[in-house]
């Protein structure tokens, strides 16, 4: 049986969807995160070893899902709290889409929207237009997007064909568009 610390680190670390030692002891405040996840890994399969180096891990699927039901049951004021963490421990690990990703869990629309202007980018460059359009949908579902964001989903509608959606989002774009931002180089 787990420790009541034990437990909560787990319901806490739900939050990620994948895992390592560094990343857990700044989600969850704990400072043993590495040990704790090979421990976890070894005793069962719910824990699942990513890599051969053992830095990298995952919940199974389900367990997962179940630890996410508990978390939002038992403490849903704290949920917020633990998204910013994370996103700061990825943005500092130089992984911005996915400290996006906790961004927006987070709530933290605005912040997310400015960090785009290095995710958006990134992703146009390497051809991720699915994940590009994923995020921007979530943005967008809550308000309008700022010019940064308007011009990436403007990108995104010409590479695909939509070229008439594509002028649109540009148009709004350079509308409000800040005087320092070239709309070409974006």
């Amino acid at each position: 049986a787990l420790e009541a610390q034990d437990r909560r680190r787990l319901v806490e670390a739900a939050v990620l969807h994948r895992l390592s030692g560094p990343l857990l002891d700044a989600v969850t405040g704990s400072d043993d995160g590495s040990r704790w996840l090979t421990e976890l890994a070894a005793a069962n399969q719910l824990v699942v070893r990513l890599d051969a180096v053992g830095e990298w891990f995952r919940y199974h699927h389900l367990f997962r899902d179940l630890l996410l039901l508990e978390a939002r049951r038992s403490m849903p004021e704290h949920l917020p709290g633990l998204h910013r963490r994370a996103a700061a421990w990825f943005q500092a690990s130089d992984h911005p889409a996915a400290a996006v990703d906790h961004l927006l869990a987070a709530g933290e629309r605005d912040q997310a929207m400015h960090l785009m202007r290095f995710v958006g980018p990134d992703l146009l460059g390497s051809g991720q237009l699915r994940t590009l359009r994923n995020i921007l949908g979530r943005l967008s579902a809550e308000g309008e997007l700022d010019a940064i964001c308007s011009i990436l989903s403007g990108w995104d509608h010409y590479l695909t064909g939509r070229y008439d959606e594509a002028q649109h989002h540009l148009d709004r774009a350079t509308a409000t568009l800040p005087d320092d931002v070239d709309p070409m180089r974006t």
